[in-house]
């Protein structure tokens, strides 16, 4: 049952990662009469894919686990 947990967690910074990016590209982005913050904008995005990617293992290894349960769950209730 941990692996609801991991899931949970997973999502839960694949959705940070998302947003932080999504904030680098504002940063970037910003109108021309204001000061366009490149090299904070790229530390952001930088920090964002290292979220998504840490969030999306997290995802694929809770994945694995239930896909590991399930046969020992079927082993256990035969005779």
């Amino acid at each position: 049952m941990f692996f609801w947990l991991r899931e949970f967690a997973g999502w839960a910074l694949a959705v940070f990662g998302v947003y932080l990016i999504w904030m680098a590209i504002g940063e970037i982005q910003l109108p021309p009469d204001e000061e366009r913050r490149t090299i904070e904008g790229a530390v952001l995005g930088a920090t964002g894919v290292m979220v998504l990617r840490g969030g999306i293992h997290l995802i694929r290894a809770a994945t694995a686990a239930r896909i590991v349960m399930v046969p020992k769950a079927a082993k256990a209730d035969t005779p």
